[in-house]
């Protein structure tokens, strides 16, 4: 008898947290947009946002990108991309070579740092170019 109580008041205690969670999880539409308490203007102010740029990659050829940031923080890009709601610091966006065809592109600058402000957008842009010819490496003789 005594383990059925004690079964019936854990089922009530689950229920109601199921019940309260539920609640909590409803947050009333999100605020008005002149609503500074607003859930999603305090997370705007609260994070920011970071767009990486790639340029000069021939079509269908992805860019080779690494960003690193606070708390671990690390993303893998291969082309142009905004980081949206990402926790205010400086982040390190690292470049790497690509290969299409015969050619290898070279990323400038192969290394950034940025900082990016709560509230704020922050742009980091790499182009790249094809690496020069280098004399003596053309191939075998004819």
């Amino acid at each position: 008898m005594q383990t059925d109580r004690v079964r019936t008041v854990l089922v009530i205690l689950f229920l109601a947290s199921l019940f309260l969670g539920s609640l909590a999880g409803c947050g009333g539409g999100g605020g008005s947009p002149g609503n500074p308490d607003s859930p999603v203007q305090l997370q705007s102010a609260l994070t920011g946002n970071l767009t990486v740029t790639v340029g000069s990659l021939p079509p269908n050829t992805g860019a080779a990108l690494h960003v690193a940031g606070p708390n671990h923080y690390a993303a893998d890009l291969t082309g142009s991309q905004t980081l949206g709601g990402i926790e205010p610091g400086d982040y390190t966006v690292t470049a790497l070579p690509v290969s299409s065809g015969a050619t290898t592109w070279i990323p400038t600058p192969p290394s950034q740092t940025v900082s990016v402000a709560a509230g704020a957008s922050t742009t980091a842009s790499v182009n790249y170019a094809a690496s020069p010819s280098q004399p003596g490496l053309a191939g075998p003789p004819a």
